[in-house]
């Protein structure tokens, strides 16, 4: 159970930190 609950906050957060690099690109190519 705690392997999976620390997959799941991996998964979590590696969704996050691809979600933050996509609107920081964003925001590069706006300027």
């Amino acid at each position: 159970m705690g392997t999976l609950y620390s997959l799941e906050k991996l998964i979590e957060w590696k969704l996050a930190s691809i979600k933050e690099s996509e609107t920081s690109l964003q925001d590069l190519s706006t300027r």
